[in-house]
């Protein structure tokens, strides 16, 4: 009986995932025991209507063993919560010829996104987000790891590393990749993400 009623919901859920995904014509009286369609309904086009005021919120979580003899099995959770307001005006904008640009200016423009959001987090916490994000720009070259050695190290390098022969503007960030003196003495940033995030000289 128990197995009947599983297989039930089961067909159902799959019943309702074939109606969604199924193709844009839906058929009025489907469910009918003799399917007679006698009008067919086109649906052409699917919408995801967020609340207003909605957010993204993209959580980075960390867990690191705490090196210590007593008491063991001791972690170290790290949560931190980046938050994109979701826009809620409708205005419908006139289609403009589209420039096509080179992916490392997307990639550029994306970093710098993320860099804006972490450094109003930061700040947030008391801390000077901009000057924390510069630090930790300028120690990737150094902190990490060789390429292929640590996966999250190979992660954190995509995000922080910067173009070295880019031809336009260059702004703070890219004045911190290539910067070769202490990074702690020139930033104005009371402690090293990258040490929080993968060593445990704060704990």
């Amino acid at each position: 009986m128990r197995l009947e009623r599983s297989l039930l919901i089961v067909e159902s859920i799959l019943g309702i995932l074939q109606l969604t995904l199924a193709n844009s014509e839906c058929f009025l009286n489907a469910t009918t025991p003799w399917n007679k369609f006698e009008k067919v309904l086109l649906r052409k086009k699917r919408h995801l209507v967020f609340p207003k005021n909605s957010a993204f919120v993209l959580t980075i979580t960390g867990l690191k063993a705490i090196q210590i003899k007593e008491p063991s099995n001791w972690n170290l959770l790290m949560e931190f919560d980046m938050i994109w307001p979701i826009p809620i005006n409708s205005i419908k904008y006139k289609t403009k010829k589209l420039i096509k640009k080179q992916t490392y200016h997307r990639l550029r423009r994306q970093k710098r996104n993320l860099y804006e959001t972490i450094e109003a987090t930061l700040n947030r916490m008391g801390l000077s987000g901009r000057n924390c994000i510069l630090r930790t720009i300028c120690e990737a070259k150094t902190f990490l790891h060789p390429p292929g050695i640590s996966f999250v190290d190979d992660l954190l390098r995509v995000i922080l590393s910067h173009e070295e022969n880019f031809n336009g503007k260059i702004d703070s960030y890219d004045m911190a990749h290539k910067t070769k003196a202490n990074c702690d003495k020139i930033y104005n940033c009371p402690i090293s993400l990258l040490q929080l995030l993968l060593n445990n000289d704060y704990i």
